[in-house]
């Protein structure tokens, strides 16, 4: 599940604002784009830049020295109030100067990236009103995708939408899953050749998580991949597992591999012990074993979506520890890589051919008792450093400094099962990475992301 509010963020209420994009620019530029030099590239073809989700732009007219004297070149609005859960989350795309842009609640407009004039506008008026529909945990877009002459939406009603580029009328729509299962889509498609890539929300609503591949000419589906494998699940729970893709997934065209990083399973903890209340002999989660592959990294065949490779970072998930920020794929010492940090606050590098771990990393014993949730023995800890606090002391790390546990509560180490007794440890469901995206820059070398406070629970 998606943490409601980011740690230190601020809300609006969006019934009584119109949503708005602004475009800043150098005081000093003389260029009528953001960084556009006559020799630059300055489109953002995809929802990370590129395919590999590396979010870097090759520009360098704003920097440490003029940053400062950015000021705005155009303000839009869109006129759409939106359901009071509407978020603002996505990524613009911006081809051949113009720019795209999606709001929460699947309104795209294309738009002068000079001006900020409007092209075009699509409003998805055979859409269920957002806030009728099972979505968690808000109104979302996090970007639209560009090729063939077409924009492809990811809608909160699992239809999948392809849009003509130059006139914004609907070229076709299929269902990708079903609104009345509780399934929705909030992520940015990827482009994978001919097809286009998406993935389906809807763990917090028992609905198994899927990948899929459509035709862009015709909006057939080529393949499914299912998120949840059944032989490691109690029963025939996997039906109902969960395993949400929330993050735009990246692709290695060289590989032909495709990569993406799935959410929690469901139920997270169990039904009757959520907020810590668990009756004598409540029945557990019906749900034993690792639960692949749900908060995991993936990989899989780009032109078939076979099963490539797992890495799960977190066995047998009752915290809600997903992975809803986007993959991104780099190169280590020479070795293909792939990046990903998840609500864990643990970021893990593979090596994107075979899944194996490029850094060293540790499945470490965890608490295990009480057994009646079957959780797992051991979790994988990376040696990379984390930005993320991993509480096991007497206070409750905040972005202030520390404070003290609550009266009554018991300071828990991460990993600890529900008990009835209140306790205390994070990072929990709001902590460690969130959906914004990472970059990597490969004249630096460096990973840029965020990282929440930690946001403890106490159960």
């Amino acid at each position: 599940m998606r943490n409601w509010v980011l740690a230190g963020s601020s809300s609006v209420d969006l019934r009584s604002y119109a949503c708005a994009l602004a475009l800043l620019v150098g005081a000093l530029t003389t260029h009528p784009l953001l960084g556009q030099r006559d020799d630059d590239n300055v489109d953002w073809r995809y929802h990370g830049n590129t395919l590999d989700n590396q979010r870097f732009q090759d520009v360098d007219q704003i920097n440490p020295h003029n940053v400062a004297k950015l000021k705005p070149a155009w303000i839009f609005h869109t006129g759409v109030l939106g359901d009071p859960n509407m978020a603002m989350e996505m990524t613009p795309i911006v081809v051949n100067g113009v720019m795209y842009v999606p709001t929460g609640d699947d309104d795209v407009f294309a738009l002068n990236a000079t001006t900020g004039k409007q092209i075009w506008a699509y409003h998805p008026t055979d859409m269920t009103a957002p806030s009728t529909l099972p979505i968690c945990c808000n109104n979302d877009n996090r970007g639209v995708a560009l090729a063939d002459g077409k924009i492809f939406v990811a809608r909160l009603d699992a239809n999948l939408v392809a849009l003509d580029a130059k006139t914004g009328t609907v070229v076709w729509k299929t269902t990708v899953d079903l609104p009345t299962n509780g399934a929705s889509m909030t992520i940015a498609p990827q482009i994978v050749d001919n097809t286009v890539v998406v993935g389906v929300s809807g763990a917090e609503f028992a609905v198994r998580g899927h990948v899929d591949a459509y035709d862009q000419k015709t909006g057939k589906l080529v393949w499914r991949f299912w998120t949840t494998e059944p032989n490691s699940w109690g029963g025939d729970t996997y039906l109902t597992g969960g395993a949400s893709v929330w993050g735009n997934p990246s692709y290695d065209p060289d590989l032909h591999m495709l990569y993406f990083a799935t959410g929690n399973a469901y139920p997270w903890p169990s039904p009757c012990a959520f907020f810590g209340v668990m009756p004598v002999g409540c029945p557990g989660n019906g749900r034993e074993g690792t639960n692949l592959y749900s908060t995991s990294i993936v990989a899989v065949d780009s032109r078939t979506g076979k099963y490539k490779w797992h890495f799960q970072f977190v066995h047998h998930d009752m915290w809600d520890f997903d992975g809803p920020q986007p993959t991104v794929l780099l190169d280590v010492h020479g070795i293909p890589a792939i990046e990903h940090t998840s609500k864990t606050g643990y970021m893990f590098i593979l090596d994107r051919r075979t899944g194996e771990s490029v850094f060293p990393y540790q499945e470490a014993p965890v608490p295990t008792e009480p057994a009646w949730e079957s959780p797992w023995s051991t979790q994988p800890v990376s040696s990379i450093e984390s930005l993320t606090q991993h509480s096991v002391g007497p206070c409750i790390a905040i972005v202030a400094g520390c404070v003290p546990v609550p009266a009554g509560v018991v300071p828990a180490p991460m990993w600890s099962p529900y008990e009835p007794t209140a306790m205390a440890f994070q990072p929990w469901a709001g902590g460690g990475m969130e959906w914004p995206p990472a970059a990597y820059s490969p004249r630096t070398h460096f990973i840029y992301s965020h990282a929440n406070g930690g946001e403890p629970c106490i159960s």
